[in-house]
């Protein structure tokens, strides 16, 4: 077997643990193959015995004994797994032992037998976890192509083959299938929206200074959120029961609701819509854009969001979902960052059209909001490359113009919030920091 193979095959082991005089095996028993063929000892002691015609009235109850185990790296059973073989011995237990133990349709799937030729059939348990990620992100944002990178960029299963991303596509455009048929399909993202790059290249530099303020963002919401986890811990040490926790998130955005505005709660894509409708429209200087007044309004009251207003949106959108996940009251990850890092996005970009006086150097809010998003998206999430094509599948690919700010301002947020502000203000390391951003995306699943 190759070194792959084996490693694949340890995967599927199961610790078997015996007492003296227990019997690991029978002589001419039939083994099926889910049930344990193969055992490899780790420890104790074991007799092999033979019965045969000739000796059944000299030899004890299991036949003669003809060898003895002792210690660990003893095979057992190997033909039961090979050759589909009865049982050749009897093996009984003479002191405790320990053994792992494999069935043989595992040993098979895994190349046991032939070199790796059955190794084409087998799908790892990480395969099958990529292949749920993929279909949930497929069917949550109705973006199955994001689902996949999703599943490649945060899974990564060891030793996956051609099989394993086949069924990932399926698995993504199935549930993808299935949503939109309930719910009429179509990208996330209103149609009626400019995503365009007007600017050129000069407009990069206004994209990567948004890169940057929401990797600070990203950072200071980590910051947050630790303080969430330490509130709840404390209030749990005071003796408050573990399924009680969540109604501390609840309560907090409750109070956040009542206090500033009821789109914290966040009711799916109409929020982020909602954003996108009624902030890309600057016709005020920037005295108008320190208005709170369309925080508080209701939605049909065809207000535009000012700067301020957003910010105070996005503030209170990264309280209320730091103490709901800390108390345990999850609903999802993705959802809050790219609510935030839109609220984010479509301040920065009024904030530099009414700057630059309605230059045509300055895109619209819209190209901004989405930038914004995404880059959230990536900082918060560990998940970069999802995030850019995320991005452009949620506004149907009207987005594609701007996948190069997306790509800057994505890049600078994750290096931002993930290594450079950790490492001045924690102390921690390059290499810590990467880790961390990589366990980030691996909690996700």
């Amino acid at each position: 077997m190759s070194s792959g193979e084996i490693d694949m095959l340890e995967k599927f082991f199961r610790k078997v643990e015996l007492r003296m005089g227990d019997v690991l095996m029978n002589q001419g028993d039939d083994v099926r193959d889910d049930e344990p063929g193969l055992y490899v000892t780790q420890g104790g002691e074991l007799d092999v015995f033979v019965k045969v015609d000739t000796d059944k009235d000299e030899a004890g109850q299991y036949g003669k004994k003809v060898a003895s185990y002792s210690g660990g790296g003893k095979l057992l059973g190997e033909l039961a797994v090979l050759f589909r073989a009865p049982r050749a011995a009897s093996v009984v237990a003479t002191s405790d032992c320990v053994l792992w133990s494999v069935d043989r349709s595992s040993f098979r799937a895994a190349g046991g037998r032939s070199q790796g030729a059955m190794k084409s059939l087998y799908m790892s348990p990480d395969s099958v976890v990529a292949s749920g990620a993929a279909a949930g992100v497929a069917a949550g944002f109705n973006a199955p192509i994001a689902g996949i990178f999703f599943a490649s960029e945060v899974v990564r299963p060891k030793d996956e083959n051609r099989l394993d991303l086949t069924t990932r596509l399926l698995a993504a455009a199935l549930s993808a299938a299935v949503v939109s048929s309930f719910t009429g399909g179509g990208p996330a993202f209103l149609q009626n929206v400019d995503f365009n790059w007007r600017g050129g290249n000069l407009e990069l530099a206004n994209f990567a200074l948004l890169g940057i303020v929401v990797g600070f963002v990203s950072y200071a919401n980590s910051r947050v959120a630790a303080f969430a986890q330490s509130s709840v811990a404390s209030i749990k040490e005071q003796g408050v029961p573990q399924n009680l926790l969540p109604f501390v998130g609840a309560i907090v955005t409750v109070i956040v609701s009542l206090c500033c505005s009821g789109r914290v709660q966040f009711d799916g894509f109409g929020a982020l819509n909602e954003v996108l409708s009624k902030s890309k429209d600057v016709a005020g200087g920037l005295a108008g854009e320190l208005s709170f007044q369309p925080l508080f309004e209701s939605r049909d009251a065809g207000l535009t969001f000012t700067v301020v207003s957003l910010l105070g949106l996005m503030l209170s959108k990264i309280f209320a979902t730091a103490f709901c996940q800390a108390s345990g009251l999850v609903g999802g990850a993705f959802a809050p960052a790219l609510f935030t890092g839109a609220c984010l996005g479509a301040a920065f970009g009024r904030l530099a059209a009414v700057l630059a006086g309605g230059a045509a150097l300055v895109s619209t809010t819209s190209t901004y909001t989405v930038v914004g998003a995404s880059s959230m998206l990536a900082a918060n999430c560990g998940v970069p490359v999802t995030s850019v094509v995320l991005a452009v599948e949620l506004a149907g690919g009207s987005s594609y113009e701007a996948t190069l700010p997306l790509i800057i301002g994505i890049a600078l947020a994750t290096y931002i919030s993930s290594v450079l502000l950790p490492g001045l203000f924690e102390g921690v390391s390059r290499e810590d920091s990467l880790k961390r951003y990589e366990q980030q995306a691996e909690d996700l699943v």
